[in-house]
């Protein structure tokens, strides 16, 4: 037993990703991941998405502000990863929905495979599986 053993740590709750369109980035999340929308604020154009016990926050932006590019110092800073049984069928339904991968197939010595997309707003989302034994 740890010293962390009882004491209670806050719950997590959810990422919030800035958006120049929350409409059209409701609806992407929702056809690529799944996501369905649990709260709505129209006045603050904020949304809360949820499946299962991920939750992703979406406020749009107060201005349009240029899409994030890979070489973005803040994209260096999070990542938002989706894991998934099966990455190469994966690979097929984000392809079939007229998706573009960002990077192709990777195996990683740390034990997973990873593809990557990115959202309306150029943010990368890494979609992952770990090595079957």
């Amino acid at each position: 037993m740890d010293d962390t053993d009882n004491l209670s740590f806050p719950k997590f709750s959810f990422i919030e990703l800035r958006v120049n369109d929350l409409d059209q980035a409701v609806l992407w999340y929702q056809r690529v991941f799944g996501l369905l929308p649990i709260f709505e604020d129209k006045k603050t154009r904020f949304v809360l998405l949820n499946r299962g016990s991920f939750s992703l926050a979406l406020k749009e932006k107060e201005s349009r502000l240029p899409s994030v590019t890979p070489e973005d110092s803040i994209q260096k800073k999070w990542l938002l990863a989706f894991e998934v049984e099966d990455l190469t069928s994966e690979q097929t339904r984000l392809q079939s929905l007229g998706l573009e991968l960002k990077t192709e197939y990777h195996q990683s010595s740390e034990g997973y495979h990873q593809i990557r997309i990115s959202d309306l707003d150029g943010n990368l989302i890494t979609i992952y599986s770990w090595k079957k034994s």
